[in-house]
C-alpha cells in the first residue's frame, strides 16, 4: 500500500493506529444532599449533586 496513505489514517483495510501514553494528577471534590419524603402514597428521593473535578497534566517521557 503507498505510504502517503498510511501516513494520513490508512486504507480501507489496513490502518496504522500509534499509541498514546497521558499521565495526569486527577482532584475531585464533591458534595450530595439527599432527601426521602412521601406524598400521597408515594416514596420519593430527591437529590442535588455538586462535583469539582481538576486534571494537570504531566509531562509524557
Amino acid at each position: 500500500m503507498n505510504q502517503n496513505i498510511l501516513n494520513r489514517g490508512g486504507g480501507t483495510t489496513d490502518l496504522n493506529v500509534s499509541s498514546q501514553g497521558r499521565t495526569y494528577l486527577q482532584a475531585k471534590v464533591g458534595a450530595q444532599l439527599d432527601k426521602y419524603f412521601k406524598a400521597n402514597g408515594m416514596q420519593f428521593y430527591a437529590f442535588a449533586k455538586l462535583t469539582y473535578s481538576q486534571q494537570k497534566g504531566l509531562k509524557n517521557s
